[in-house]
């Protein structure tokens, strides 16, 4: 991360020398980049490397791989969905922004590895606390340590969502029942679809109702048939390999 070192080291100075603007809960990618460089400084090493020794080789992760460049890793290429179809666009791989996500290359089998592990390994459980008590209509209920938790009806249910241009991959785990899934697409939108579509699927494999999200569909806009609704469908699958905690 060195290209990052400098502007990261800078920020950190300025948030420190801040005034403390009150008690509020407020998400910024660039927390996950300090992590990053946190990792390289303690365990002297590049992330990456670290993130591969530590995390995705124990929890046999062996699909996933760090991008950075166009071409440098097997990818689906993404999509901005307008009026005249789909349009190809260029992958964010950005080193200095890798730790937020955009470097990570991934396929639906290894998230259902990393649910795998979360499920499983005990030590992980407390990432799933609750430390803030945020709601965002139409998205989560309230924050924990790198999980989005959704208080839906008959279930507790966490996870995350990633999203940059041309791309939208959504992880949902379910502790209670050990299950998980997955949705993946070449397109960054489909918040819609996701909702109408677990939707469809919570209920029968887990017994949980997806609450409805109150969106509606222009027909005619950008990604949206005639009659208001979603035209894209990438990637869906679910089912779960043990690993041994």
């Amino acid at each position: 991360m060195e290209e990052g070192e400098g502007a990261l080291s800078r920020l950190v100075a300025d948030v420190g020398a801040g005034t403390p603007t009150g008690n509020f809960w407020s998400y910024t990618n660039a927390g996950w980049c300090v992590l990053g460089r946190v990792i390289e400084a303690v365990t002297d090493t590049a992330w990456e490397e670290s993130m591969r020794q530590h995390l995705l080789d124990w929890a046999g992760m062996h699909e996933t791989a760090f991008a950075f460049g166009a071409g440098a890793q097997p990818r689906v290429s993404g999509h901005e969905i307008t009026l005249n179809g789909p349009v190809p666009v260029e992958p964010l791989v950005a080193r200095a922004y890798g730790p937020a996500g955009t470097s990570i290359v991934s396929t639906v089998t290894d998230l259902l590895r990393f649910a795998a592990m979360h499920l499983d390994h005990r030590p992980l459980a407390p990432l799933r606390a609750v430390h803030a008590e945020v709601s965002i209509h139409g998205w989560l209920d309230s924050w924990c340590l790198g999980w989005a938790h959704f208080d839906w009806a008959d279930g507790q249910v966490w996870g995350w969502d990633g999203l940059v241009n041309g791309e939208r991959s959504l992880l949902r785990i379910i502790p209670e029942h050990r299950g998980a899934v997955v949705l993946m697409r070449n397109s960054d939108t489909g918040r819609a679809m996701y909702r109408s579509l677990f939707a469809d699927l919570m209920e029968p494999l887990f017994g949980i109702n997806v609450p409805p999200l109150r969106l509606e569909g222009s027909p005619g806009a950008a990604g949206v048939d005639a009659a208001g609704r979603p035209r894209v469908l990438y990637l869906m699958l679910w089912g779960l390999p043990r690993i041994d905690a």
